[in-house]
């Protein structure tokens, strides 16, 4: 990258882009922890494993998704580092918030408001890397983005099962309280991001690249969505679907293994914090590189060729973790799952066929309509599975690997037929830009 990029020297491009990464891993740590406290919650709790879906996706998931609207609607007019910081704030205290919790609905209102507070990073994320980097280094700056992701989820799993085990089981003593091993471990990794939300002052907010005189209407941006319909709901429920297959994984992978081979979540943990910290960035890295130089080849649909592939490989090892018939084979799985996990270089197709001064909305619309399928729906399916078809917890693989295929294959035919709604896209928002 140089500085005619978008007029952002390089360094100064590079520790925008690692600050974001940072406080994605943060937000993935608190957002992913729960799955790792699952058996404890619900022993505490005393709860079933659809009420323990609903805490995990839809109470996070719905919060997430419809305060990206708004959200999305202030990052196109304000700072976006000012929205950043109270969103990181917000999620923050209501991590704690989890921690703190002492019956079910109470952990729910804390989770619709970690999802709130989320709900800020990912739209401003999005619109300040459009506008830093050039359209075919995007893929590669996303990609990165999307390790803080990873990171955060294998932290999760490391932290979230390490943490369970170390922590005294007659309870922590703390200024809210006696807490359970499973509160205070929400409390310990709130901490992190209370720390880290200063840091989105140390970079500049980058020049908006909008053209001057557009209005901002507040529908410009469904108007634009309806423009090109085609090409934006394969956009929208393909990513939707890879999230339901990823939500589903992360919220019931260590505990189907766990009731499948009897080994401890600290033991499970590890295995899942090794397999997410080399995997994704393999997966995602890869799929970044790859979108990359296809753009700069000019192919204008490689994001539908790459993902469709990416379905693909969710759909294999998903059967291959509920055919697996020993642990080993089973840890194979879990690494493919995530090596097939490199969703966020999808979202470099908003920048390539979006004006800038609507991506901020257009991302939140993206978010939403994914997180409503993928964090509300993802983890649900599973449980109804387990709970009311198989009636057996020792084959919660089974409802994994089946909630994967419908929805990979669902998001396969999506890529493959939305390669020439995205080539006119993109050929639309670059006779757009030479206007």
């Amino acid at each position: 990258m140089n500085k005619r990029d978008h007029g952002t020297k390089p360094a100064a491009a590079y520790w925008l882009l690692a600050v974001l990464t940072a406080l994605y891993l943060v937000s993935m740590i608190d957002r992913q922890v729960i799955g790792m406290l699952i058996p404890a919650i619900k022993a505490d709790l005393q709860i079933t494993d659809v009420q323990m879906s609903v805490l995990t996706g839809a109470a996070f998931g719905l919060f997430y998704c419809f305060a990206g609207l708004p959200i999305g609607y202030l990052v196109d007019r304000y700072s976006r580092r000012v929205i950043i910081f109270f969103g990181v704030i917000v999620w923050g205290l209501a991590t704690i918030g989890c921690g703190i919790a002492g019956s079910y609905q109470h952990l729910i209102i804390a989770r619709f408001l970690v999802g709130t507070g989320e709900a800020a990073l990912s739209p401003a994320a999005y619109s300040l890397m459009g506008d830093t980097f050039a359209k075919h280094k995007l893929g590669r700056a996303m990609a990165i983005f999307g390790i803080g992701s990873t990171f955060g989820t294998a932290l999760a799993y490391g932290l979230g099962g390490h943490l369970l085990d170390a922590l005294p089981a007659q309870g922590v003593s703390s200024p809210f309280g006696l807490l359970a091993p499973w509160q205070a471990t929400f409390v310990i990794v709130a901490l992190p991001a209370l720390i880290c939300a200063p840091l989105v002052f140390t970079f500049r907010e980058p020049r908006r690249t909008r053209k001057e005189g557009v209005a901002m209407h507040p529908a410009a941006a469904l108007h634009f969505i309806r423009s090109r319909l085609s090409f934006f709901l394969r956009l929208f429920l393909g990513y939707g679907l890879l999230l339901t297959c990823a939500y589903s994984f992360s919220v019931w992978g260590a505990t189907a293994l766990v009731r499948r081979f009897d080994v401890s979540m600290s033991q499970l943990s590890v295995a899942f914090a090794i397999s997410a910290a080399i995997g994704v960035p393999t997966g995602a890295l890869l799929v970044g590189w790859l979108s990359d130089r296809f753009v700069a080849k000019g192919v204008q649909d490689a994001q539908m060729r790459i993902f469709a592939v990416v379905a693909l490989g969710q759909i294999g090892f998903g059967l291959l973790l509920a055919m697996a018939h020993t642990y080993e084979l089973a840890i194979v799985a879990v690494f493919g799952m995530f090596v097939s996990s490199g969703f966020p270089s999808l979202a470099a197709a908003i920048p390539l066929t979006t004006p800038p001064h609507l991506r901020g909305q257009v991302s939140a619309i993206y978010l939403m309509v994914g997180n409503l399928l993928g964090t509300a729906i993802g983890p649900l399916i599973p449980a109804l599975l387990t709970d009311k078809l198989f009636k057996d917890p020792a084959l919660t693989t089974w409802s994994l690997a089946i909630t994967m295929f419908v929805a990979g294959s669902a998001a396969v035919l999506l890529f493959l037929t939305g390669r020439e709604p995205m080539r006119r896209a993109v050929l639309a928002a670059e006779d757009n830009m030479a206007a």
